[in-house]
């Protein structure tokens, strides 16, 4: 469930900066340079997000093959939770 909660809060840190994104276009005020240093810091953050969400999911799949390894390999009547 810890890894469902980290891609919600993924979820809800992307939308603030695109409503944040899209408030900056209404307004037509801010200078180019500005614009491009945020698209940056987004883009690092998008990247580093993926990574970690990336390594969660590949952790629990490989636990979960571990575990299916484990019972495949041991007698039925020696590992009654598989």
């Amino acid at each position: 469930m810890k890894y469902i909660a980290l891609v919600g809060f993924y979820l809800a840190v992307m939308a603030t900066a695109l409503r944040a994104r899209a408030k900056t276009f209404r307004s037509h005020t801010r200078e180019v340079g500005a614009s491009t240093i945020e698209w940056a810091i987004i883009a690092a953050v998008s990247v580093i997000m993926a990574t970690l969400i990336g390594g969660v999911i590949y952790k629990v799949v490989t636990d979960k093959k571990d575990a299916i390894n484990k019972c495949n390999t041991t007698a039925p009547a020696a590992n009654a939770t598989c």
